[in-house]
């Protein structure tokens, strides 16, 4: 397949290697206060996809921060973050730009199957990150309009399949050696 742009060791805002845990999860907030209000505070932007993982464990907020604290405009930036509920760990990858402003804005809904996470974008890109790594692994940039859904095999980490608003659904094999998809 042409058009390969494979990204290793991709950009990771967890604390460090040695504890790659950035926050532990927040106390809960008394149910009087509203469940959006608790992830505004925790996530600290616009939430434009959520997803869980089969099992359950982990759960994939994707979202676009806040510019500023009057919460009216959102970055181009999308950022991931991790709720790990098996180890009460918090995390976050940067995960790629929007084009959109903060009204006319895409809903970009990620993907899970351990040991793999994917996530897609405004551009025509799709990424693949490594739970184990918390990174960035690759990045394939072969839609040519959003890719609003990439979906992983519920049974085979090694199966992707995206949609785009350029009219077109592919799937994706991601190699078990040598993690970089292509397109079937």
């Amino acid at each position: 397949s042409s058009g390969i742009n494979a990204e290793y060791g991709g950009q990771s805002q967890s604390s460090s290697n040695d504890n790659p845990a950035a926050a532990e999860l927040p106390e809960p907030v008394p149910e009087d206060t509203g469940v959006l209000e608790q992830y505004h505070r925790c996530v600290g932007g616009s939430i434009v996809g959520i997803e869980s993982d089969i099992t359950a464990r982990t759960v994939l907020v994707n979202y676009r921060p806040w510019v500023d604290e009057s919460r009216k405009t959102i970055s181009q930036d999308l950022v991931i973050k991790v709720f790990d509920f098996e180890a009460n760990l918090l995390w976050s990858v940067n995960a790629g730009k929007a084009l959109t402003d903060s009204v006319n804005f895409f809903l970009l809904f990620p993907s899970s199957c351990y040991p793999y996470f994917y996530n897609s974008d405004e551009m025509g890109s799709i990424r693949v990150f490594d739970y184990r790594h918390r990174t960035c692994i690759c990045e394939k940039s072969e839609h040519e309009d959003v890719v609003s859904v990439v979906k992983a095999s519920p049974t085979n980490p090694n199966f992707v399949v995206s949609v785009s608003d350029d009219h077109t659904i592919k799937l994706w094999e991601i190699p078990a050696r040598k993690p970089v998809p292509e397109c079937l």
